[in-house]
């Protein structure tokens, strides 16, 4: 075998090495940062609940009717929703929370399930753990009474 034969195999052989050595770089490179990715979403596994504020004020629910609010819950832990409310002059009134569809069938007065219900009251702290994701809707329901109601109110939900 001739010199030249050899030392030509021997820079294949260099070469064949040095690749192989970068080829192994990438790879730990790579599973560093993915490593790295997945420990920093290990710190912070859910994100930050935030607040909506679903209404707050004043309003008025007339005679043999009611108002209501739609609000969306988009969140993988368990929603709550708080507030308060407050009828002028003593009177009363009736709070609910429900999802939209219990809405629809409370709408058309057949039964509907609560996940909040004041009873008639001339005021109340509102509070509801809802179960899941979804559209929700508060209702101040007058239905009962023949005046209207001047209500202060604030409610919020705390969601993702």
């Amino acid at each position: 075998m001739s010199s030249q034969t050899s030392d030509s195999q021997s820079n294949r052989h260099k070469a064949d090495k040095m690749l192989l050595a970068i080829a192994v770089i990438i790879v730990i490179i790579t599973a560093t940062v993915l490593a790295i990715s997945f420990m920093q979403s290990e710190i912070h596994p859910y994100p930050t609940p935030a607040l909506e504020i679903i209404v707050n004020g004043n309003l008025t629910v007339n005679a043999s009717s009611y108002e209501y609010y739609d609000f969306t819950v988009s969140i993988h832990i368990t929603p709550t929703v708080q507030g308060t409310f407050t009828v002028s002059s003593g009177e009363k009134i009736r709070v609910y929370i429900m999802d939209s569809a219990n809405f629809t069938d409370w709408q058309n007065k057949r039964p509907a399930r609560m996940y909040y219900d004041s009873g008639e009251s001339s005021s109340g702290n509102v509070t509801a753990t809802l179960p899941s994701g979804g559209n929700y809707v508060l209702v101040y329901d007058n239905t009962f009474s023949a005046t209207p109601k001047k209500v202060t109110t604030q409610v919020y939900g705390w969601h993702i």
